[in-house]
């Protein structure tokens, strides 16, 4: 999906990664809306409350929201996978998919030469040849001269030659040279229109020779050590492995503030749907940032430059593990790492959904950047590919590194969630 959408322009990359977004934000409010809708008052879904049976009402009741909640999103999916199928084949008809993805012969731009164009008619040799057109009028001048004393077949000879002579340099011929040059100049504007590439840019069409892309590719590749898309690789890998180490691991166990006997259901048993909400939401904002003029990244003429503020936003990024673990963590005060100092669902929130959108529109814009650094042909769609890749990457990176930062909050102990564990182990043991 990444490499197919990576032929096209910026803006279509943009859209693949808000469509994410926007699905991811749809599972949560799914889930908050059958956790309200499916369970009688007093009943929760299997696995999320007391974990025996009780009376047998009590278990059909939860029985009946499992499977009732279990059909809703089998049936959702179900439409979203049809509605996906007919879609690609629409896509696959339109005139753009054509456009973008037929076979043309370009060529990446480090192995493309400009073609050698013949010098053109200059001055000094425009005036040569009416030095030379002058010098032959005299000549034959003189031969006519010379010619009226002598017999008339030799008269004849000299005429013929005389005006051959004139042929050769007559303004006619400087005009043919001219039209000869300016066919040459056309031929050679055809081969530069051949080699002409489309760069990822919003749009944009950049012609392999132009000293812009040159100067591009100079600051791109300067002396070929390292692949282009490197630097992004690595950010784009540490912001998927941050958030998965944090969300939802960490985040998942942060409790509500508001012990109040007569709270909303928004700070009990939703609690932790609505974060799941708030995250993807706020992802799928920052997915939809670079549509705005102000955040929109220049993927017309990307340098490493920006590679490198990419990077410094991505490494950023991991000041959200000291402020998570301020929160209302299971832990008990005197053992915490860091003080309880988020003490309103609303700051909590508010920073959550901060965290999301960062992780959106980091990733948007790299994906979007991405396969303009390789300028033409299949390339980009390899970009794109390798791009996913380095996505996948960090989110199996993040869910291994999850355990360890879960473990930060119980370093000192007093941590209900890792006593359970060990309670488990022993049981097994």
């Amino acid at each position: 999906m990444y490499g197919l959408a990576s032929k096209f322009t910026g803006y279509h990359v943009q859209g693949v990664m808000v469509g994410q977004g926007l699905v991811g934000a749809g599972v949560p409010l799914a889930q908050i809306v059958t956790q309200i809708l499916s369970p009688p008052k007093g009943g929760r879904f299997a696995g999320l409350g007391d974990h025996s049976h009780g009376p047998g009402g009590s278990h059909r009741r939860k029985t009946e929201g499992l499977e009732y909640s279990t059909f809703l999103f089998f049936t959702v999916a179900l439409c979203f996978t049809i509605f996906s199928v007919l879609a690609q084949a629409l896509l696959i008809r339109l005139p753009i998919y054509e456009y973008y993805t037929e076979d043309q012969p370009r060529q990446p731009i480090e192995f493309l030469a400009p073609p050698p164009s013949p010098p053109p008619i200059s001055a000094e040799r425009r005036g040569a040849a009416g030095r030379r057109a002058a010098a032959a009028a005299a000549t034959a001048a003189d031969g006519r001269k010379v010619s009226t004393s002598n017999d008339g077949r030799r008269n004849s000879v000299a005429s013929q030659t005389s005006n051959r002579t004139t042929d050769t340099v007559t303004p006619a011929i400087l005009e043919e040279e001219d039209r000869r040059h300016a066919e040459e100049e056309a031929v050679q504007e055809g081969v530069r229109r051949a080699n002409r590439f489309r760069s990822s840019s919003l749009g944009a069409i950049v012609l392999a020779n132009d000293a812009s892309a040159t100067r591009l590719m100079q600051d791109i590749y300067p002396k070929r050590r390292t692949h282009p898309l490197m630097i992004l690789y690595i950010s784009i890998t540490l912001i998927y492995a941050l958030t998965l180490s944090l969300f939802p691991s960490l985040t998942g166990l942060v409790e509500s503030t508001n012990m109040d006997e007569y709270r909303s259901r928004l700070s009990g048993d939703l609690f932790v749907p609505f974060h799941f909400l708030v995250f993807n939401v706020g992802d799928w904002v920052g997915r939809s940032l670079p549509s705005i003029p102000w955040f929109t990244p220049d993927t017309s003429h990307p340098s490493r430059r920006q590679q490198l503020r990419y990077l410094f936003s991505s490494v950023a990024r991991l000041v959200f593990i000291p402020i998570f673990l301020t929160a209302n963590l299971p832990v008990s005060p005197e053992k915490r790492i860091l003080p309880l100092l988020i003490q309103r669902d609303e700051v909590w929130f508010s920073l959550m959904f901060l965290f999301s959108v960062t992780n959106g529109y980091l990733s948007s814009i790299i994906m979007m950047v991405g396969p303009s650094f390789i300028l033409g042909g299949e390339k980009r769609a390899q970009a794109g590919v390798r791009l996913g890749f380095w996505i996948n990457t960090g989110l199996a990176i993040g869910s291994v590194v999850s355990f360890r930062v879960r473990k930060l909050m119980c370093v000192r102990g007093g941590c209900s969630t890792c006593d359970e564990l060990k309670e488990g182990n022993r049981h097994e043991k």
